[in-house]
């Protein structure tokens, strides 16, 4: 898949900010390259949304999922 703005990823998160989820749904708000992007994360919680910056994107979850985006699974 292309990102484009406004698309929906998914990004790794602290579990703690995020209601025991180890992954939140973001949404694209800028697009360096294919792999590379800018997201705001929806974090399930009071605190509101962050933002990350230069952000691996992958086709599936990676094993070092720090830093990384990837697409959501089709429902």
């Amino acid at each position: 898949m292309t990102p484009s703005v406004g698309r929906i990823v998914h990004v790794a998160v602290d579990p703690a900010e995020n209601n025991g989820q180890d992954y939140a749904a973001a949404v694209v708000t800028r697009v360096f390259s294919d792999s590379m992007i800018n997201v705001c994360v929806l974090l399930d919680s009071p605190t509101g949304p962050i933002q990350k910056t230069s952000v691996s994107l992958h086709a599936e979850r990676p094993h070092d999922v720090r830093h990384a985006a990837w697409w959501q699974p089709r429902a």
